[in-house]
């Protein structure tokens, strides 16, 4: 898959591969991607603008300087006549560059220049304070202006349409002026006024305009230890962490108000309840460590696969004419094989949100004989063209199909009032039509239930929903949980029990 088929560039599969065990202790439960917080902020600036002395009051002021002390005399030496010289000499006073001394013993006012009017006139520049209004990006999170090049910026209803969390601020408003670094708007100051007058410095941040409230793209990584409730959430944006950010994250107690650590927990309970349904007696779960080191090994190999790929400048390859790798890419795949074998071994085990993306993909590479897709909602956004062809070549060599869904009436189903959704059913329809002894494809209209089942080779029971991930709309933070099991009479018993289903919904 290229950029071009991630959303915003941005492959949270790799990311999620990339920090799966960064949090010692802990484990990846969910990642996805997020809004993170970036406020537009027009400013008012007091700045001290460098101007080049106009003439009459640089003459005006070598007048001064030379004793003239008095208006009338500046007058009579300059040749102009009086009231523009007092004009002149009235704007020297207020940028206090001139001013009226008194002599020590009669008292006399006379006309004389500051030390800062001195200054002025050996720079040839004036120094005046004015507004001066910029426009700056400023981050939520990590409270500083920012630069943003070339990045996409997006509104808050750019984020519901796309059904993608919002991370909040912290605190959860914008900044006041004192909130704003004169250092750091100094230099963009700078840059907008570079041509014309001169800006010597920012005095202050006089006032923050209304403020538009934008987000860019990231990633959310949800770690929990074991099964308590401690949930950490890392926030990810550039392909790097940012601890500030996360930090901010825990400090602001979003991860409570947006439900992350009770979907983990409700989680649990859902995919108990989706096995209880089933009417499946389990032997016990693998012991939670051994899982740990087997999924490290399997991620270490996937990361040995992309080296080996990379260094090779291994071609892309497509379902139906896959390139020809080359033998250190073929070594590492072998790894990878022996590496998922063996976790593969132990019977049933828990697997998380990250976990089922991989899983529905390797099903529609490797199954042979039988494939059943059990997901209440389907969505375009899964089920692209990619996934689409997929199944068309696991037709055309002979595997047989079947995927049930639905939930309610069709009418009130909100993922089926999105256009693109109602044309992907429509699409499936006609492959359904099309290869009718293979692919049966059955609106059950009533399952809650998820579940994949791959030949005799394993089956999952879990509350994921495998056809709409990212598309669900009742839910932000997600964190769904399932057993993965391997014992072939198990798998047989959950793929005949939902088979009679599928039989029945036909009917």
């Amino acid at each position: 898959m290229n950029d071009e088929q991630h959303p915003f560039g941005i492959d949270v599969k790799s990311i999620a591969d990339r920090f799966a065990f960064s949090k010692p202790g802990m484990r990846l439960v969910n990642a996805c991607l997020v809004g993170l917080p970036v406020y537009e902020l027009p400013l008012t600036l007091l700045v001290q603008e460098v101007r080049p002395i106009p003439p009459l009051q640089e003459f005006a002021m070598k007048a001064v300087d030379e004793g003239l002390g008095h208006p009338d005399h500046v007058a009579s030496f300059l040749g102009l006549g009086h009231r523009s010289v007092r004009r002149v000499l009235s704007d020297l006073t207020r940028t206090e560059d001139v001013h009226l001394a008194a002599t020590a013993t009669q008292g006399h006012q006379y006309l004389a220049l500051t030390q800062k009017g001195k200054r002025t006139l050996s720079l040839a520049t004036l120094s005046m304070p004015q507004d001066f209004d910029v426009v700056v990006k400023y981050d939520g999170l990590s409270r500083e202006v920012i630069t943003v090049m070339n990045e996409a910026l997006l509104f808050p209803k750019d984020l519901r349409d796309l059904d993608i969390p919002e991370i909040p601020a912290c605190p959860a408003r914008p900044p006041v002026p004192k909130e704003v670094p004169v250092a750091a708007v100094e230099r963009i100051a700078q840059q907008l006024r570079k041509g014309r007058t001169q800006i010597r410095e920012v005095l202050a941040v006089r006032s923050v305009g209304r403020t538009k409230r934008l987000y860019r793209p990231g990633v959310a990584l949800v770690f929990r230890r074991g099964r308590s409730d401690d949930v950490q959430v890392v926030l990810i944006q550039d392909g790097r962490t940012r601890e500030d950010y996360s930090a901010a994250f825990a400090k602001s107690k979003a991860a409570v108000r947006l439900g992350i650590v009770k979907e983990v927990v409700d989680a649990d309970a859902a995919s108990r309840i989706a096995v209880e349904e089933l009417g499946i007696n389990l032997p016990p779960l693998a012991a939670p460590d051994e899982v740990l080191k087997r999924e490290q090994d399997v991620a270490a190999a996937k990361q040995a696969v992309v080296a080996a790929k990379e260094r090779t400048g291994a071609p892309p390859s497509n379902d139906l004419a896959p390139a020809a790798p080359a033998p250190e890419v073929v070594a590492a795949e072998q790894q990878l094989e022996s590496a998922e074998a063996r976790l593969d071994e132990l019977p049933v085990r828990h697997i998380y949100t990250p976990d089922h993306p991989p899983l529905l993909e390797r099903a529609f590479l490797k199954a042979t004989e039988r494939l059943l897709i059990i997901s209440p909602w389907i969505s375009a956004e899964v089920v692209d063209r990619s996934m689409v062809r997929r199944l068309q070549v696991l037709l055309i060599r002979g595997c047989r199909v079947t995927i049930g869904w639905g939930i309610g009436d069709p009418d009130a189903d909100r993922q089926m009032q999105r256009p693109r959704n109602r044309a992907v059913v429509r699409e499936l329809e006609q492959i359904a039509a099309q290869f009718q002894d293979k692919f049966r494809f059955v609106r059950l209209g009533d399952t809650h239930a998820k579940v994949l089942v791959v030949d005799r080779a394993f089956c999952v029971v879990s509350s994921f929903n495998w056809l709409s991930f990212r598309g669900d709309p009742d839910r932000t933070f997600r964190d769904e949980q399932g057993v993965y099991l391997t014992l072939a009479p198990v798998i047989d018993d959950v793929y005949e029990k939902n088979m009679k289903r599928i039989t029945a919904a036909s009917r």
